[in-house]
């Protein structure tokens, strides 16, 4: 968004919080543009060296409202206490501008969220990320008739398959490698083969999400059949079998996750699934980085109604052969 449609913001606090809010609301597009820092009594705080100055005391936020013309107040909920949350909260209301509060909150769907009274303080409610027996039953079921109709379906398409693999190059129809589920449980995973056998170039496959673009290993029909994940319907055996969803964090090696333990196992709150979220937010396109962040935005937002979303834009994301290598 152009400077002159972004909001001019009075950053309240100088909290390290405050300096990372600094950060976001800079990035291009956010709507907002920060002006400099109101300091609260948190005299000890300081925000991120980010060349914002801290243009006065919160005792003076009315006179910063109107000198730095700013349109809205956003609140580093770290460092401030009650009695000048109140006091940010009148100035707002008399100056008519905006007032926001940062919710030191990992990413979380608005539907999670409600607004609690706790004596004279508002506090964000979150309500927990679970499923009940009844919506855990109705998962299953899901997860199995999705599953159970789609290898129907897709069976003659198999033979085709097979005959194409071992006519392209020897070896194995199928690949099966031991990944990790829920709770860290090991289970064998499998897929049609899409690489040579024989071929082991001195990779390092216990990085995070390890995939190569160009991977030497990958067969014609392989990049064909990754192209438009064929190579994941075994899967749909996985997930009759219970080892793993149809939606929900993709499977990692057992290697990657013994290498990568501390990183990789809040991954493993919910089942593995044929789908996910960062599935369809760029698939191998993403970074590692963004690949575990998405991943961890579905745990946090787990939900009957998110997995179906998620199952819906699969479609779009396969056809679009955005991301699949």
């Amino acid at each position: 968004m152009d400077g002159r449609l972004a909001l001019r913001t009075l950053i309240v606090g100088t909290s390290p919080e405050a300096g990372r809010l600094v950060e976001i609301l800079r990035a291009p597009g956010s709507g907002f543009l920060p002006l400099g820092y109101a300091q609260t009594s948190d005299t000890a705080a300081k925000a991120s060296a980010n060349s914002l100055p801290v243009l006065g005391a919160i005792d003076e936020l009315d006179r910063l409202v109107r000198e730095q013309a700013a349109d809205c107040l956003f609140v580093a909920s770290t460092g401030i206490t009650l009695e000048e949350m109140a006091q940010v909260s009148q100035t707002a209301r008399q100056e008519g501008t905006e007032l926001r509060v940062l919710a030191n909150l990992p990413q979380t769907l608005t539907s999670r969220l409600s607004l609690l009274k706790v004596g004279p303080a508002i506090a964000l409610a979150l309500k927990p990320v679970r499923l009940s027996g009844r919506q855990a039953a109705i998962k299953r079921a899901f997860d199995l008739v999705a599953a159970a109709a789609a290898l129907a379906l897709s069976l003659p398409l198999w033979a085709v398959i097979a005959l194409a693999i071992r006519l392209d190059s020897p070896g194995p129809v199928f690949f099966s490698q031991e990944r990790v589920t829920k709770d860290g449980r090991i289970f064998r995973m499998h897929k049609f083969r899409t690489m040579r056998t024989g071929i082991d170039p001195a990779l390092d496959t216990t990085r995070p999400f390890f995939k190569l673009q160009s991977d030497p290993r990958l067969t014609r029909v392989g990049a064909f059949l990754r192209r438009f994940s064929l190579d994941e319907l075994p899967q749909f055996w996985n997930v009759i079998t219970g080892e793993m969803s149809i939606v929900g964090p993709r499977p990692l090696p057992v290697d990657q996750v013994a290498a990568n333990a501390e990183l990789l196992t809040p991954r493993h709150a919910v089942p593995a699934g044929l789908t996910g979220w960062w599935q369809t937010n760029g698939r191998s396109k993403v970074t590692p980085e963004e690949a575990l962040r998405l991943d961890l935005f579905y745990i946090e937002n787990w939900s009957l109604t998110l997995d179906l979303y998620i199952v819906l834009r699969t479609f779009g994301a396969v056809l679009g052969r955005q991301g699949a290598y």
